[in-house]
């Protein structure tokens, strides 16, 4: 009986998603309310800039052989102050856009090959950009 009660513990313990993957958020950004254009940016790079309830997310991808920004922009009337994100491919990264002293969070998947960009949002995130205090929208 004790062995079933160490397995039952350890699965308890796993984190439970439904159709989306569990993701790593390896970097860490601050959102920004003013975009510093002295800066020069790298393959890899993410940033976002939060002007009039809009996020900008602007990322940087290689692309013969140089930095190319890529750009996706969501709206919402949440306050977010931090973002992180990880690199799933060199052409695709998740974000994830949070609160630091609210439960307040979106994720999303932005992805391009320079001709073409796009965006990836799940129907569940969808719901937390415009939410009202408390879950409900």
């Amino acid at each position: 009986m004790l062995k079933i009660i160490l397995i039952l513990g350890f699965w308890s313990s796993l984190p439970i998603t439904s159709n989306a993957q569990t993701i790593n958020y390896k970097n860490n950004t601050d959102i920004i309310h003013q975009k510093d254009t002295t800066i020069t940016h790298h393959v890899g790079d993410v940033q976002v800039i939060h002007t009039d309830g809009w996020y900008v997310i602007e990322y940087y991808i290689k692309l013969r052989n140089k930095a190319t920004l890529l750009r996706g922009k969501v709206g919402s009337n949440k306050t977010f102050d931090k973002a992180g994100y990880t690199w799933e491919t060199g052409r695709k990264v998740a974000v994830r856009l949070y609160n630091t002293e609210t439960d307040d969070a979106f994720e999303l998947k932005l992805f391009g090959d320079g001709n073409t960009s796009g965006m990836q949002i799940e129907d569940s995130q969808i719901e937390k950009l415009n939410a009202k205090p408390g879950g409900k929208t």
